[in-house]
């Protein structure tokens, strides 16, 4: 199974979703945005999709900061009770 992130997903009415509809194998998905109040939309318009890939939905910010460094860092329990953890440091500004 694949593991795509999104980092920025919006409203979730994009070409990505519209990649992941169309993409056979079942996929996990991990979509992340800052704006909460984008998250129940989100949801909505993921809700097709979902149903044919295991979608997760952060309510998450990622921004680098100059005085300390930024992890993504995500840990989460999938049904079958393994515990999977992504983490990645930020790129610098350049």
């Amino acid at each position: 199974m694949k593991t795509i992130i999104q980092i920025g997903a919006n409203v979730g009415n994009d070409d990505f979703s519209k990649m992941l509809s169309e993409m056979e194998e079942k996929a996990k998905v991990f979509l992340i945005e800052p704006n909460s109040a984008l998250t129940s939309l989100l949801q909505i318009n993921y809700s097709q999709i979902s149903k044919k890939h295991d979608i997760l939905i952060f309510n998450i910010g990622i921004v680098p900061n100059q005085a300390e460094e930024c992890y993504l860092y995500l840990d989460y329990l999938d049904t079958s009770g393994c515990s999977s953890i992504l983490k990645r440091k930020t790129l610098p500004r350049i």
